[in-house]
């Protein structure tokens, strides 16, 4: 904690950044000055807050010597939590995660396992198409 900061406890809503962080986990996060938005680093993790109130945790690219950063879900799941941009003029406020806690012990190895199950499962209809092609 920095003596001087504003800081806020954020209860997470939604599963776009798991398995990184956990729906129903908190994200403490301290408010950036506009000054040092250009100074942001690359791919960790911010609360954006936009021009109509809404709010976006998600992993961000600056690039706001172009004007606008991207931001992105850690899902792998691109289709259903596609990456996006927001104008710089599009930007109320941005808080920097700087604590994520929960109480939920999540199996990373089960979402592996089960990711590798799928990939299996698609190769297998893959070779079946592919032998009914060129038997």
């Amino acid at each position: 904690v920095k003596l001087g900061h504003t800081y806020l406890c954020v209860k997470i809503k939604g599963v776009s950044m798991a398995p990184t962080l956990q729906d129903g986990g908190y994200v403490v996060v301290r408010l950036l000055d506009k000054g040092d938005w250009a100074k942001m680093p690359d791919e960790c993790v911010f609360v954006v807050v936009d021009s109509e109130g809404k709010s976006y945790l998600k992993r961000v690219k600056n690039r706001f010597k172009k004007g606008f950063i991207v931001l992105r879900s850690d899902s792998p799941d691109r289709a259903s939590y596609p990456s996006f941009n927001l104008e710089a003029k599009e930007i109320m406020s941005i808080w920097y995660a700087e604590w994520y806690f929960s109480a939920k012990m999540p199996n990373i190895h089960d979402q592996f396992y089960s990711r590798l199950q799928q990939m299996e499962d698609d190769m297998d209809v893959m070779k079946q198409k592919l032998l009914k092609i060129n038997p």
